[in-house]
């Protein structure tokens, strides 16, 4: 299994959600799928995204370098691009092709409302790749937003509420 992390690091993931900070909360929960995910023999991808995407650690099986990278994560930018993002995570997969492994790009967390409809798109193009696209769910949204949100299903995006669902989509594969 190949699978790239898109993290959102644009300045409300330092708002808080109950003690922790969001950017907190992710990085603990992505370091413990990722002591699963060795477990799996799978490899690993991370991508920051803000204003713009950056891969930050191409696709490798090392969870322990990993996991300190995801520990030295910073925030910074005013708001985020998830459509590059997964445009990048595309690349990535292309430049580290096999054509064996199963493929997810994981976006956390929730996408905004209002890149929705350009996301379709760059969906279209990863499900051309066989590339899976899941989006995790984590903070509280409106549920106008988490309307439009889920409606991504019908295009092939698998929603998650949470971490625990998603490594049970993991799993499954």
């Amino acid at each position: 299994m190949d699978i790239v992390f898109a993290i959102n690091t644009c300045r409300l993931m330092l708002k808080p959600y109950g003690v922790k900070r969001g950017i907190n909360i992710i990085v603990e929960n992505i370091s413990s799928i990722i002591d699963e995910l060795s477990k799996l023999n799978s490899r690993v991808g991370l991508i920051v995204f803000s204003k713009q995407a950056y891969p930050l650690l191409d696709l490798t099986d090392k969870t322990n370098l990993v996991k300190e990278t995801l520990n030295n994560l910073n925030v910074f930018g005013p708001y985020s691009d998830p459509v590059n993002a997964i445009k990048e995570a595309i690349y990535m997969f292309l430049e580290y092709w096999d054509e064996y492994s199963t493929k997810y790009i994981i976006i956390v967390p929730e996408v905004e409302v209002h890149r929705i409809r350009e996301l379709e798109y760059i969906i279209n193009v990863a499900k051309l790749f066989n590339i899976k696209v899941v989006n995790v769910i984590l903070l509280t949204t409106s549920s106008r937003a988490l309307s439009r949100i889920m409606s991504l299903q019908t295009k092939g995006v698998i929603i998650v509420k949470g971490f625990k669902e998603l490594l049970e989509v993991l799993k499954k594969t």
